[in-house]
């Protein structure tokens, strides 16, 4: 499984990659949504893309992929910013096409479950 983690806090990133590199045969990071559409996107099968971000935000870049015909299971998360709750976040993310939503902070198992839903298990 190959997986893009767009979050602009690096110690975000670096837990989730770490986290998840047991399941993936590759993690790239980016830490805005405009260094991630620079990035070949139809490699991914998984993104993990954070609402609240500088720039454009996470819910815009969602979208885009939406209207670029891009595949990969997209998981949005947030725990809110200035102005906007994690809940309206992850809501207007989900509406835009987001497969699944992590309310910041959150744990293993629920990172785990939102990731691979849905990917075949080794027997």
């Amino acid at each position: 499984m190959r997986i893009l983690v767009v979050d602009d806090e690096p110690d975000v990133r670096d837990v989730i990659r770490r986290l998840l590199l047991p399941h993936a045969e590759r993690i790239d990071v980016a830490d805005s949504a405009e260094a991630a559409g620079a990035l070949t996107l139809q490699d991914y099968d998984v993104m993990l893309v954070d609402i609240i971000l500088p720039g454009l935000d996470g819910a815009t870049f969602i979208r885009r992929l939406g209207e670029r015909g891009v595949r990969a299971r997209i998981v949005a998360m947030s725990g809110g910013g200035p102005g906007c709750s994690g809940l309206q976040a992850l809501a207007s993310a989900e509406a835009l096409g987001a497969d699944a939503i992590l309310f910041k902070p959150f744990g293993v198992e629920r990172l785990l479950d939102a990731v691979l839903e849905g990917t075949p298990t080794a027997v």
